[in-house]
C-alpha cells in the first residue's frame, strides 16, 4: 500500500505467538489504509508478518539487557534516523517498548500511542521478596507510568483498565478503549464435536475441559493442577486437554491419558478444532488484560469459567477465585454460554481503528 501516512510499530527483540496474531489482524484491518513498518531486532523471525509489513531490522545491543529496553531504544532510534513515520506505536510491553515509543516520539515530535494490555499496576502485589517487588515497581509503576504520562494517546483494551488509569490521575482525554484486533470467523466454523474429539485423540464420551495458554504460575497453572486432581478424584466423566507449554508442563505428565491430554503447542490455525471439540474452557489466570483465549472461546460458543481479573468479568458470567469454586462449577455442569460482543465484527473494528489513527495523525 502506498499511502500518505506511515505508522511505525516497535516490537523490539521478540514477538510472542499472541502478538503475531494481533499484528496480523491489525495489518488486515488497516494495512489497506496506511503504510505499516514493523521495527524489530535483525535476529527476530517475522515469518508471515513480512506479507503485511515493511520490515525494518535494526541491531540491538550485545551487553546485558534483560528487559530489552536498551535494544529497543537503539533499534527505534536508528529507524527514526532513516524514516519519519506519522505515528509511533507500541503493540505490547508498555513498561519497555511503550517507554521507548513515548520518549522518542516526544524527542522527534512524532505522535506516540502506547497500549495498556494488562494489569500493569497489580504486578508488584503478585511478586514476593524485596528484589522481586522492587523490579516490578521499577518496570510497571515507574517505566510504564512514565510511558502513559508522556504518550499522546493511551490505548486500553477495556473499561476496567481505563478506570485503573483514571483512578491514578491520568489524563482522561487521551485514553481510548480499543480491544486488540480479533478475527472471530475461524472460531465460528462448527464441526462435529464427537468426530473432532476422536481426531484429536480425546475421549468422545467424556466432557472435555480445555485450557489454552502458557503453563506458568502467572497463568494459574498451580491452580489448574489442583483442579485436575480434585475433579478426576471425584468423577471419571471428564478429560482435561491442555494446549500450551511452560515451566509447569512436567507437573501434568503423571496423569493417565483418559484423565488429561497434553497437546503441547498448537499452531493458531489449528486452535479452532480444540475449541469446537471441547465442552468447557477453564482459565484460572492470576492477571490478565483481555485474553485472546477468552475471545476465541466466546466466538466458538464454548462456555468459559475464568478468574475475575482484567477485563474478564465484563465478558463472561462464570467466574471463580479459588480451586474449590472451579471444581464445584465444573462438577455442577451449569455452564452458561456468553456471546462475543457485536463490536468484534470485522467492519466495526476497522472503523474504530481507522477513526482513532485518523484523529491522532490528523489526516
Amino acid at each position: 500500500m502506498n499511502s500518505d501516512v506511515r505508522i511505525g510499530i516497535l516490537v523490539g527483540v521478540d514477538i510472542s505467538n499472541n502478538m503475531r496474531v494481533v499484528l496480523t489482524n491489525l495489518a488486515k484491518l488497516i494495512g489497506g489504509v496506511y503504510d505499516l513498518d514493523l521495527i524489530v531486532d535483525r535476529r527476530v523471525a517475522v515469518g508471515g508478518l513480512g506479507n503485511y509489513y515493511e520490515i525494518y531490522r535494526g541491531e540491538g545491543v550485545d551487553v546485558a539487557d534483560p528487559a530489552g529496553i536498551r535494544s529497543a531504544w537503539t533499534i527505534c532510534s536508528r529507524y527514526l534516523d532513516r524514516k519519519r513515520p506519522d505515528v509511533l506505536l507500541n503493540p505490547c510491553k508498555p513498561q519497555t517498548l511503550g517507554f521507548v515509543v513515548a520518549l522518542l516520539g516526544e524527542r522527534h515530535n512524532i505522535p506516540s500511542m502506547v497500549r495498556m494490555t494488562g494489569e500493569t499496576f497489580r504486578q508488584v502485589s503478585l511478586r514476593s521478596g524485596i528484589i522481586g517487588k522492587g523490579k516490578m515497581w521499577f518496570l510497571h509503576e515507574k517505566m510504564a507510568g512514565f510511558a502513559y504520562s508522556r504518550a499522546d494517546r493511551i490505548l486500553v483494551v477495556g473499561k476496567r483498565l481505563r478506570k485503573r488509569l483514571l483512578d491514578r490521575g491520568f489524563d482522561r482525554s487521551k485514553i481510548d478503549v480499543l480491544p486488540q484486533p480479533f478475527d472471530p470467523v475461524p472460531f465460528e466454523i462448527r464441526r462435529s464435536k464427537k468426530k473432532l474429539k476422536r481426531e484429536l485423540g480425546l475421549e468422545p464420551n467424556k466432557r472435555v475441559v480445555l485450557y489454552v495458554g502458557r503453563l506458568s504460575w502467572y497463568k494459574g497453572s498451580d491452580r489448574l493442577l489442583e483442579i485436575v486432581k480434585e475433579v478426576s478424584r471425584r468423577s471419571k466423566s471428564y478429560q482435561f486437554c491442555l494446549v500450551g507449554s511452560g515451566e509447569y508442563s512436567q507437573r501434568f505428565e503423571n496423569f493417565d491419558d483418559q484423565t488429561l491430554k497434553l497437546a503441547g503447542n498448537v499452531h493458531h490455525q489449528n486452535l479452532p478444532d480444540y475449541y469446537n471439540a471441547s465442552d468447557l474452557l477453564v482459565f484460572p489466570s492470576r492477571t490478565e488484560g483481555l485474553p485472546n483465549v477468552m475471545l476465541e472461546a466466546l466466538a466458538a460458543d464454548l462456555p468459559v469459567v475464568a478468574s475475575p481479573v482484567g477485563e474478564i468479568p465484563g465478558f463472561v458470567s462464570n467466574t471463580a477465585s479459588s480451586v474449590k469454586e472451579y471444581v464445584e462449577f465444573i462438577l455442577a455442569e451449569r455452564w452458561a454460554r456468553d456471546s462475543l460482543p457485536g463490536y468484534f465484527s470485522w467492519d466495526r473494528q476497522r472503523e474504530a481503528y481507522t477513526k482513532l489513527f485518523s484523529e491522532v495523525i490528523q489526516v
